[in-house]
């Protein structure tokens, strides 16, 4: 998965991508959640026909605060068995 900066500092949602048909809500929430960082909520964006993922998504957490912090504390880290290939930072 890889990650976009917010639009706004003041944001609580953080662009992803590479996300994997397999993985669903609920593994990329836990993924956070093993790192200490609560999820308020996970949207994959769908193939509206199809149904099939079609590769990004939007994290929401609790506060702009931890998106921020997920930004900066996350790089080079693993996420389970998916590398981080990619986050540009706010401070940039």
């Amino acid at each position: 998965m890889s990650f976009i900066c917010p639009t706004s500092i003041q944001s609580r949602s953080l662009w992803i991508g590479e996300i994997e048909n397999w993985m669903d809500e609920k593994y990329i929430s836990n993924n956070f959640l093993h790192y200490g960082y609560r999820v308020k909520s996970v949207k994959i964006i769908r193939d509206k026909n199809t149904k099939t993922v079609v590769g990004y998504g939007f994290v929401e957490f609790i506060t702009p605060q931890i998106a921020k912090e997920v930004l900066q504390n996350l790089l080079k880290r693993t996420l389970s068995i998916v590398r981080l290939q990619k986050i540009i930072s706010c401070t940039q």
